[in-house]
C-alpha cells in the first residue's frame, strides 16, 4: 500500500516535518488527497481480488533508533485519522492490516491497535523501549509481531551460533500462545555476509521440522 509518508517523496522529508507546525493546512490537504486515492484504490483492488488477498501493509515510519520521530499529538492530528480510513476499507473486505514502522514506537502501538492494526512490522527490538518481553506482555493479546531478527548488528557481525541463540530468544519471547511471524527486522542489506543469511535460513528450517 505504501503510506502517507509518500508525501515526503513529493515535497521532501524536512518540509513534511516542519510544515506540520508551520503550514498544517497544507499537510492535511496532502494527506487528504493521498488518502482518497488509497481508499478508492484499495477498495477496487480488494473487490477484484475476491478474498484472494489476506493482508495489506501500510508503511509509515514514526520511530528513530532512540525515540519517536514525531510527537504523539502530531501523530494523532495528522496520521491517525487517515490511517483509520484506510484500515476501515481493509476491514470491510475482511483483510488483515500490517502496520509498518521502524524504530522506537512502543508508545504508538496502542494507537495502531485502536484503529485496527493486526500486525506490527518490522519489530526492531534493538531500538529504545522495544524490549521483547515487554512488547509481548503489553500487546501480545491484541497484536501479531512480524520481524525481529536483527539486520543491523546480529546478522552483520555474529557467528552462526550467536544467530541461532538470537532467534531462540525471539521465539521464546514472542511465540507463546501464537502471534509471531519470524522474519528479519528489515530488508537484508549488502553488509550481511551470505554465510549468515544461510545460517539463519538453515536454523529456521530445522525449527520447522
Amino acid at each position: 500500500m505504501g503510506g502517507l509518508g509518500h508525501v515526503a517523496n513529493l515535497i521532501g522529508f524536512e518540509r513534511l516535518l516542519t510544515d506540520m507546525l508551520l503550514n498544517p493546512a497544507f499537510i492535511e490537504a496532502c494527506f487528504e488527497n493521498l488518502t482518497r486515492f488509497y481508499v478508492e484504490f484499495l477498495d477496487q483492488v480488494l473487490k477484484e481480488a475476491n478474498r484472494g488477498i489476506d493482508m495489506i501493509c501500510v508503511q509509515d515510519d514514526f520511530g528513530t533508533q532512540n525515540g519517536p520521530l514525531i510527537s504523539m499529538d502530531l501523530y494523532r492530528q495528522f496520521y491517525k485519522p487517515y490511517h483509520k480510513r484506510i484500515f476501515e476499507v481493509a476491514r470491510q473486505h475482511h483483510v488483515k492490516v500490517m502496520m509498518h514502522s521502524c524504530g522506537a514506537v512502543f508508545d504508538f502501538i496502542p494507537e495502531f491497535i485502536a484503529i485496527g492494526a493486526d500486525i506490527l512490522d518490522p519489530l526492531q527490538t534493538n531500538a529504545f523501549g522495544m524490549d521483547p518481553a515487554r512488547l509481548k506482555k503489553e500487546f501480545g493479546s491484541s497484536l501479531c509481531f512480524h520481524g525481529g531478527i536483527d539486520t543491523q548488528e546480529t546478522l552483520v557481525r555474529c557467528s552462526p551460533g550467536e544467530i541461532s541463540r538470537h532467534i531462540d530468544g525471539l521465539i521464546n519471547a514472542f511465540a507463546r500462545d501464537g502471534g509471531y511471524i519470524l522474519a528479519p527486522s528489515h530488508y537484508i542489506q549488502t553488509d550481511v555476509p551470505l554465510e549468515n543469511v544461510i545460517a539463519m535460513l538453515d536454523y529456521v528450517a530445522k525449527l520447522r521440522m
